[in-house]
């Protein structure tokens, strides 16, 4: 009896969340590109993490006497100019794009949200040189500064992945400051500061939470942005080099032999096109969740 009581004790203190839950995957039933770029995204993630068995060959593995081979039944997807399996090397390829995606994604989002706090919460003379500080950054196309830096910390992908790093945190300071200025002046943080609350303390538990819905979606929308940045640098020489398996190297090597082998760059292009398109499939779908109007009126 004790137990039941628990349970039941339990499952009423949570009511309030499972409703919420509930209505969270009503709103995405109710759009089918969502559902199928959840679908895709879960694909994508489990061949990244089970790459090593789904691949039949070894994506290192060369063979000269199986070059330039259409696809077929033993090479799905072809094999390239050193006899390598190209559909073992885009499947381990899609480990390599989703590291290098989610570290970006990480630390920009680390940084950005600590300096878009701290300029929009503090004085005038704070948020004037962080956000002087941001607008270098936002000043250069990202390719191209990208590139420079990359350039300078010498090819490799580890170098494009702090690159991207140094260049991407500056759109998520600008996002996280203009959110925290049009909830800093509220009553509720106000009320936090009238009973003593120290900044820090404010800053976490009452600022971010209510600005966070947006860096979510804008977040989720640039793991594709830094797929095809990072692919970008391959294809140019500055990010990853031979032999890995990039999907961006991948086409730069591939361009050399397209007239005669189309396959060689298609295939990793449109891996490329696929990750892409599942996350801004469901970065739409989560902006539509996460939109306070639409959780207000919509239920």
């Amino acid at each position: 009896m004790k137990l039941a009581g628990k349970i039941e004790n339990w499952r009423k203190s949570h009511e309030s969340t499972f409703k919420e839950v509930k209505f969270t995957l009503h709103l995405l039933r109710q759009n089918p590109l969502t559902v199928v770029g959840f679908i895709m995204l879960i694909g994508l993630i489990i061949i990244a993490i089970l790459a090593g068995l789904i691949a039949p060959y070894s994506p290192y593995e060369v063979v000269l006497a199986r070059k330039f081979l259409p696809p077929g039944r033993e090479h799905f997807f072809g094999t390239d100019e050193l006899g390598r399996d190209i559909f073992s090397r885009i499947i381990h390829g899609t480990r390599i794009s989703l590291i290098i995606g989610i570290f970006v994604v990480s630390v920009s989002l680390s940084i950005g949200v600590l300096v878009g706090a701290i300029a929009g919460f503090y004085s005038k003379k704070t948020d004037e040189l962080l956000m002087r500080l941001t607008d270098i950054f936002l000043a250069f196309p990202m390719l191209v500064l990208a590139l420079a830096i990359g350039t300078a910390l010498g090819p490799g992908i580890q170098n494009a992945m702090i690159a991207l790093s140094v260049i991407w945190w500056a759109w998520y300071a600008r996002l996280v400051r203009a959110q925290v200025l049009s909830i800093r002046e509220t009553q509720y943080i106000e009320a936090a500061r009238a009973v003593g609350g120290r900044d820090l303390h404010i800053i976490i538990k009452h600022v971010l939470p209510n600005c966070i819905a947006p860096v979510i979606v804008n977040a989720s929308m640039d793991m594709g942005y830094v797929i095809i940045t990072a692919a970008s640098l391959g294809f140019l020489g500055v990010g990853a080099q031979p032999p890995m398996p990039e999907w961006g190297l991948m086409i730069s090597t591939g361009r050399m032999y397209m007239m005669d082998y189309w396959w060689l760059p298609t295939f990793p292009g449109l891996a490329i096109v696929y990750a892409v398109l599942a996350f801004n499939l469901v970065g739409d779908g989560l902006r539509d969740v996460l939109d306070p109007r639409l959780r207000r009126f919509g239920r």
